[in-house]
């Protein structure tokens, strides 16, 4: 009877470990999302530039 209480236990502990450890990273990850201050802005394409590639040999 004792034995199983511990394996019990034992595992009540991994969940909660687990569960901590999720909490810890999501917190890291809103710190993180909240300090970063600049976004990415990407250009898309324009068709010149893509005509351009294309008439210019690759070596």
């Amino acid at each position: 009877m004792e034995l199983r209480h511990t394996h019990e236990l034992h595992l009540k502990n991994y969940i909660y470990f687990a569960m901590a450890f999720s909490f810890i990273v999501e917190l890291l990850n809103m710190f993180m999302l909240k300090r970063a201050k600049k976004v990415v802005k990407l250009n898309s394409p324009s068709l010149e530039k893509v005509q351009e590639e294309v008439k210019e040999p690759v070596q």
